[in-house]
């Protein structure tokens, strides 16, 4: 029930960075990069998953996870969706972001075999 109410709260919280019209890309002045979108570029679409992960989890549903897990790549789908959008958008400013960004999950993959020296 706590992560519940904690999605919720961070949803409100996310969703309060957006201008108070944000219905079309244009409205968004620049590209969002602080707070939460530091973090991961879809914060508010990471929200939202753990959110349906938490409904199952609150009413101990197997069918319930199962049915969120056959969600995830709906959501990565929208998320790619998106970006394509975004790189429309901001060109450059937005690529620059998605190379020090994740887009989901907030953990920095290294590829094998590089030096990070």
């Amino acid at each position: 029930m706590i992560l519940f109410v904690l999605t919720i709260v961070a949803t409100i919280r996310i969703h309060n960075i957006y201008p108070e019209k944000h219905d079309e890309l244009s409205d968004f002045p620049r590209v969002i990069t602080e707070g939460p979108y530091s973090i991961c570029r879809h914060p508010f679409y990471a929200v939202l998953i753990v959110n349906q992960y938490s409904i199952a989890l609150i009413g101990f549903s197997l069918e319930g996870l199962l049915m969120s897990t056959a969600m995830l790549p709906l959501w990565i789908l929208l998320m790619q969706v998106e970006e394509k959008e975004l790189l429309n958008q901001w060109d450059k400013e937005y690529e620059r972001y998605m190379h020090r960004v994740p887009m989901l999950i907030p953990i920095k993959f290294h590829k094998m075999g590089k030096s990070h020296d």
